[in-house]
């Protein structure tokens, strides 16, 4: 599917996708990531990205709402630093990985 869709975008005038990390249901999981990479690769695509761990703000939230903390402010409670870091910094190391030569 992407390998037909990412060049008729291209074809209108698209020249880059956005990949969602995180929220449902935009999410993409690691598999989905690296295909995404690959063909925007393939095509020449910039890729810019949402960088947040969906399981962990789950976790997170989860615990929060079982504490009865349900609060607007416990939303950015539910996403600390480090789930952006940690997000970014495998999103890179994904990166890594598909732009090395076989």
């Amino acid at each position: 599917m992407l390998n037909e869709e990412v060049p008729l975008l291209i074809a209108d005038g698209v020249r880059s996708l956005k990949v969602f990390l995180t929220y449902e249901p935009l999410h993409l999981n690691d598999a989905e990531y690296l295909r995404v990479l690959a063909t925007a690769r393939r095509h020449g695509c910039l890729l810019t990205l949402h960088c947040e761990n969906y399981d962990a703000i789950n976790w997170r939230t989860q615990a929060l709402l079982a504490a009865g903390m349900t609060a607007p402010k416990y939303h950015a409670w539910s996403r600390p630093p480090v789930v952006e870091r940690e997000a970014t910094h495998r999103a890179i190391a994904l990166a890594e990985l598909v732009h090395r030569p076989f």
